[in-house]
């Protein structure tokens, strides 16, 4: 039987690291090709998830502006509101406001309320 000496054993050790370094360098590049190449496809997708999420915004806001149109032009033909409606109206200019809306449905808001009607 052969005897190891110690230059094999350092050579064996640095050959070693040499492998194990070299296979994180890979991985460590193979996840940020791939990380990139995701990003990329991904990319119109998310795009158009924030194209989307803009028109439900604009959606959300104008369904509001309607409700609350609808309901202030009630108010101002002496048709009474349920309790339930008026809840709901401040729900909704909460969203309104939280969505950007405008300042002639505030004033109205503003107005209707200051006048104890809502």
């Amino acid at each position: 039987m052969e005897n190891i000496t110690l230059g094999q054993i350092s050579t064996f050790l640095a050959f070693l690291i040499v492998l194990i370094g070299s296979i994180v360098t890979i991985l460590k590049y193979a996840k940020k090709g791939l990380k990139s190449a995701l990003n990329d496809e991904f990319e119109p997708i998310k795009n158009e998830l924030n194209n989307l999420d803009k028109k439900i915004t604009l959606n959300t806001l104008n369904q509001d502006k309607n409700f609350l149109t609808k309901c202030f032009d009630d108010i101002d033909s002496g048709i009474p509101l349920s309790e339930t409606t008026k809840e709901r109206i401040f729900e909704c200019m909460k969203d309104y406001r939280n969505n950007g809306g405008n300042s002639y449905i505030e004033h109205r808001f503003n107005s209707l309320k200051n006048k104890g009607l809502l």
